[in-house]
Formats: structure tokens, sequence, C-alpha cells
């Protein structure tokens, strides 16, 4: 699903803007992830290759966001209960990926952000950015579902040495009912590993219980502290057997 050809540089220039390759590999990034902030796609495409020499390095990632939004590429909104604005790919901008032979099926753009699931869609970025600095390869929900047309569809999914593992992101509780309809779907799904990431230190054991109440071993369960630090997530199932993402 990530391939992309190697654009020289070159873009469509419109405006006195310039598209560069790897503001082509942001528009993919922004269409499969939904949103992302300004310091999310430093961290993402730039930090790596700029040492910070202030206390906001991602300032001048937002000027150049303001001249992709003022050439059509990309849109902004933002959310009530969140401070920084957030930046979406416009149609503009999946036509530029088409242009490229880049594939954006399933991948149509947003015109804005979707209140009830903003907090876990941004926390999910910041995952994603994490697991890929640890040297996994991220799959998000939207392009999933293109490829599993069936059956459960997890949060997103990673890929490592072979190894696939779905992911489920919870920053809050469900009702009992709900995870036994889910476990169950999972049950039949060609996932050997359901990791679930969790942000309240309770539910680990109480998800685990539900996993052991159905007998399911590929349920692996673990509190994340912060999402945007790039170290080890411990995992563990219904046995004690644990996973470590590192």
């Amino acid at each position: 699903m990530h391939i992309y050809k190697n654009l020289g540089g070159k873009g469509s220039g419109w405006r006195g803007v310039e598209i560069k390759q790897r503001e082509i590999e942001i528009f993919k990034f922004l269409l499969e992830m939904r949103f992302s902030t300004a310091k999310q796609i430093w961290l993402r495409f730039y930090k790596k290759d700029h040492h910070p020499t202030s206390a906001y390095p991602w300032k001048w990632v937002e000027k150049r966001l303001r001249k992709l939004k003022w050439a059509g590429y990309i849109r902004t909104a933002r959310s009530h209960s969140y401070p920084h604005q957030l930046y979406l790919a416009t149609g503009k901008a999946r036509s530029e990926l088409e242009r490229y032979g880049i594939t954006c099926e399933g991948l149509p753009p947003l015109y804005g952000i979707d209140f009830k699931t903003f907090e876990h869609d941004l926390t999910l970025v910041d995952i994603r950015i994490s697991l890929e600095n640890l040297g996994y390869t991220y799959y998000s929900e939207r392009e999933l579902r293109m490829v599993l047309r069936t059956g459960r569809i997890p949060d997103g999914t990673i890929e490592r040495s072979g190894k696939k593992i779905a992911l489920e992101l919870e920053i809050s509780q469900k009702r009992r009912e709900r995870y036994i309809e889910i476990f169950k779907e999972y049950a039949l799904s060609p996932f050997q590993c359901v990791a679930y990431l969790v942000t309240l230190p309770s539910m680990p054991d109480y998800l685990l219980g539900v996993a052991e109440e159905l007998r399911m071993d590929q349920i692996y369960c673990g509190a994340i502290c912060s999402p945007k630090e790039d170290r080890e997530i411990k995992l563990k199932n219904m046995m004690g057997k644990e996973v470590v993402l590192s």
C-alpha cells in the first residue's frame, strides 16, 4: 500500500507552490489518518532531518501548510476541546496522488472532523508515529476497509518480520456485552494477535477477564501512558503471556 514513485522533488506548481515528494507522502498520510496536527506532521516527516532549534520547531511546518491550504491541497478544522489547528487533505491533494499513480481507492477526502471520535483519532496518529519510529509498518482503518471486506475492521494493523498484529485503541470503556460481540468477531478473523492499547490503567484486567470468559488467548492488552514516546509497549493475554512492541 505504501509505494511511491520517485518524483525527483518536482510537482505540479500552482500559484507558486511546488509540490515535493515529501508532501505527496503527507497528503496520503492525511487521507489515511483523517487529519493531523502540524506537530504530528513534523514528527512523522521532518524531525529526523532537522534538529530542533527552538521550543516549537514545527512552526515552520505550519507556514508551509498555510501555503498548501492557499493552493487548495489542505483544509483546516478545529475542535472546541483542542487548541491547535487540524489539517486535512482535499480532493485536489487526492488528485495529485492519483496523478503519480498512487492508489487512493477507499480514501475519499473529508470535509471536517467527527467530534465523537476526535480524541480517539488524534491519539491514533500519535500511536502510528511512535510505532513506525520503532520499525513497524502501519496500515490505517481506512486502508483496511478496502482489503477486509467483511468481519471486524481494527483501528489499524502493524507488520514487521512477517508478523501482523491488529490494533485497537480504547480511550473509554464500552459495555461488557459489546466487548463480547467484538471478541467473537475476532475469533472468526484471520488475526492471530489482537493488541488492545488502553489509556485507563484498570482496563487491561477488565478486558482480559472478558477474553478469559471466551477462552480467547489471542487478545492482548496493555496500558499506554504516552503514545507520543517511542518506547516499548508491553501487553499480555489472559494466560499471562507477554508481547512487547519495541
